[in-house]
């Protein structure tokens, strides 16, 4: 009868157990490398995650930039009417206008700065007087 337990459990030797069975209980060390991978892929899809936000932040969120234009053609025309521009002075002014609305980025949206009460960047010109 020994024999016949003997054969049965060497022909069970190289069959891999069924589902839900376990060859043998879980060492520490299987343990520790799950915990270990387990904290590599949180770790790289916290760092995937916060990337992605930011690029998306940064190049498709609409950003409020706003800019007095009225403010700026009243100025600009005080000071040509008063002398202190002359037409080459006023032109130069507005081309320098021209350059830093096509300076701003694609989601970057101009409105006018009495429609916008706060958190809009207001846009400075640098003009010659």
């Amino acid at each position: 009868m020994d024999d016949n337990v003997k054969l049965q459990e060497s022909s069970n030797a190289g069959i891999p157990p069924v589902a839900g069975e376990s060859a043998s209980p879980p060492s520490k060390t299987q343990h520790s490398g799950f915990i270990k991978t387990l904290f590599a892929a949180t770790l790289v899809n916290l760092c995937l995650t916060c990337s992605l936000i930011a690029l998306y932040d940064y190049f498709f969120v609409p950003k409020i930039v706003t800019f007095d234009i009225t403010g700026f053609i009243t100025a600009q025309r005080a000071l040509y009417i008063a002398g202190k521009l002359t037409s080459e002075q006023l032109r130069g002014n507005f081309d320098v206008l021209e350059n830093n609305f096509l300076k701003l980025r694609n989601n970057e949206v101009v409105l006018n700065a009495e429609s916008v009460l706060r958190n809009g960047k207001t846009l400075n010109i640098e003009q010659s007087k």
